[in-house]
């Protein structure tokens, strides 16, 4: 039991993680595993990985994030997982809990922003609802190694190949989970908005954050130095009014993209040209970035 609790301190291990806790000998690491495996106190995540249980209930000490980061020994989570791990994700379900309880008490719920009936309303509501719910049962890790996904307890752990590791923390000093800040967390879902849920759902999530660090923008921005990602960065950010200092937004111009674009690759609808920013910008975008965060 010795073996197992110096393990249970790592939530999560490999093989070579055992032979280190076991004195350096693999034959006593390998069978002091295997005793764990059958005794249902450690639980094989995938091949070489292991998460151990608590004794009382055989459950999984570590949860997915944990789990996520140690894929590999420079893993971290990044993308909507991060958001999801600093509390930014929207829950769609709480938000019509609360307002069916306010219908029930005769209290009128304003619908002015939607043209349309309730019931379709709700339809589309409960969709995001879905998309969230899968979202969340999906953990983007982000590692230099080479990493295949794989899933574990209806969780989908889907690497994403990233060599920069400027930006990311170690939260919960006891287990270690490394996660993107914030301020890199938001850059890397503009960068890859189909890892962030599209960009509706980003906005949604951004809507929840109320300080970002320039320098630390700056920084981040810097490193991927994309022209692009200047342009959607300085514009998202101003729109949702962030408190940056003005040197940032004139940085974002200096170095953007000198031709426009189409903020999104997926844009329906009338669209809108937003010259300061050379960005063609679809109106039900700009509408729900103007009012969408009253709505959340």
């Amino acid at each position: 039991m010795r073996t197992y609790v110096k393990l249970l301190k790592l939530g999560v291990f490999t093989l070579n993680d055992a032979v280190a806790v076991h004195g350096g000998s693999r034959n006593s690491a390998v069978f002091a595993v295997r005793f764990l495996l059958n005794n249902r106190l450690v639980e094989s995540v995938k091949k070489n990985l292991y998460v151990c249980n608590d004794i009382e209930n055989k459950l999984p000490v570590a949860d997915k994030f944990k789990i996520g980061s140690s894929i590999a020994k420079d893993a971290y989570i990044s993308h909507y997982s991060a958001l999801e791990f600093h509390g930014f994700v929207y829950d769609y379900e709480d938000q019509w809990d609360f307002e069916d309880e306010d219908q029930e008490d005769g209290n009128q719920i304003d619908l002015d922003f939607y043209d349309g009936d309730r019931t379709d309303f709700q339809d589309g509501e409960h969709q995001n609802g879905d998309q969230n719910n899968t979202l969340k049962s999906t953990i983007y890790v982000s590692s230099s190694s080479k990493v295949k996904p794989f899933n574990y307890k209806g969780i989908s752990y889907k690497p994403v190949a990233l060599k920069h590791n400027e930006g990311v923390m170690t939260y919960n000093k006891r287990l270690g989970t490394r996660v993107t800040n914030i301020e890199r967390t938001v850059l890397d879902c503009l960068k890859d908005i189909d890892k962030a849920g599209g960009i509706e759902e980003f906005l949604a999530c951004l809507c929840s954050i109320s300080f970002l660090d320039s320098d630390k923008l700056i920084e981040y921005l810097e490193m991927y130095n994309i022209q692009f990602l200047y342009q959607k960065a300085g514009y998202i950010l101003e729109k949702f009014k962030f408190k940056l200092p003005p040197s940032f937004y004139e940085l974002c111009h200096e170095r953007m993209s000198k031709s426009s674009r189409y903020l999104t690759n997926k844009c329906k609808g009338s669209m809108l040209y937003i010259a300061d920013w050379k960005l063609l910008v679809s109106k039900d975008l700009i509408f729900y970035m103007d009012h969408g965060c009253d709505l959340c």
